[in-house]
């Protein structure tokens, strides 16, 4: 029930977005006239500037308050060792927090409104979880609304590695930030010891990183975790700066596709895919989506619709007014003559 209430909250705020732009660029061009044309930019300026920013916040917040809410159903059905839909793993260093190398509060404000894509694991996974958001879960052990990405499942200090070792074993796909951190070194360890490397996206991280509350080099850091992998007989590929997504296909195979982070987002996720196309055990879009995600999508795609046709016809009726009010204000010649003088003055 919650799910549904927030995906016709976010429907509500998707429909807000199209209806209020195009309303907007409908509100400031009028005609009353053919030599009276004139073109009042306000009324789009104010919705770009103020209210465009807002919903988008609000959108992406409600967006990832569902991927919470169904990360930790998985979690919770993976600690009583129920069935759980499917879902995607995603693993990181715990301490570092990687946004693009860009000030912090900007850097922080941007990711708001774009989805996270100035971070890597926006950038990563905004695509992926687009292309499987019916048919795969994403699951991250953190706090819930600590960013914007891969739905972030609760864990204590005392039994994080119980949910990470039982979630690796049932996810569909596994993507993991190389690193020799202690927390990272024991999910790759218990990842090549089991043989889930197969299913497994490795990323090389980017240099242009910053790691938020600790000193953090990307190239040393992955340059650790070498010894490792080559404990299982694995050789890591060679360090690339702008980052990249591998996976170990077969012996002596290993898939690379270099990404360019933060400059092009768009190739960043688009390596993700090639990586899991190209491999021989990530079949992940065979995956049937559950009935209550199909369920919930045509709950979203039809209230978006609804919502957007009543707001468009609210909205075209105050545009409308707005048009009649301006048009009779500059029909007025002393209204013309006093804007004129305004203008001198």
């Amino acid at each position: 029930m919650v799910r549904i209430v927030l995906r016709l909250f976010s429907s509500a705020i998707t429909a807000l977005l199209v209806a209020g732009l195009l309303l907007s660029i409908a509100a400031a061009s009028f005609d009353f006239g053919a030599q009276n044309f004139r073109f009042d930019p306000m009324p789009m300026l104010s919705f770009v500037l103020l209210a465009f920013p807002i919903l988008m916040i609000i959108h992406n917040r409600t967006t990832q308050l569902e991927r919470d809410l169904r990360a930790n159903i998985v979690a919770r059905r993976l600690r009583n060792r129920e069935s759980a839909p499917p879902f995607f793993l995603f693993l990181r260093p715990f301490r570092s927090k990687a946004i693009a190398h860009v000030p912090f509060s900007l850097s922080r404000l941007i990711s708001q409104i774009d989805s996270g894509r100035t971070t890597l694991e926006g950038q990563l996974l905004s695509s992926l979880q687009d292309a499987t958001v019916h048919i795969l879960a994403s699951v991250a052990v953190g706090v819930p609304q600590d960013g914007i990405g891969a739905g972030r499942a609760v864990a204590s200090n005392q039994n994080w590695k119980d949910l990470v070792r039982t979630a690796s074993e049932r996810a569909q796909l596994i993507i993991l930030i190389v690193s020799s951190r202690v927390g990272t070194s024991w999910e790759i360890d218990l990842i090549l010891s089991h043989g889930w490397e197969r299913k497994t996206v490795f990323i090389i991280p980017p240099k242009k990183l910053v790691a938020i509350g600790s000193t953090y080099e990307p190239q040393q850091d992955y340059a650790g975790a070498t010894s490792l992998f080559g404990r299982y007989g694995y050789v890591l590929p060679a360090y690339h700066g702008g980052g990249a997504a591998f996976a170990f296909n077969k012996p002596n195979e290993t898939i690379v596709e270099p990404f360019d982070f933060p400059n092009n987002s768009a190739q960043t996720s688009v390596a993700l895919f090639r990586v899991i196309e190209k491999s021989d055990n990530m079949s992940i879009f065979k995956i049937k989506s559950t009935p209550e995600d199909n369920r919930l999508y045509w709950v979203g795609l039809i209230s978006a619709l609804v919502f957007m046709i009543t707001f468009g016809l609210v909205g075209f009726e105050l545009v409308l007014n707005y048009q009649q009010n301006s048009a009779s204000d500059y029909s007025d010649p002393d209204y013309l003559l006093r804007d004129i003088l305004r203008g001198v003055d």
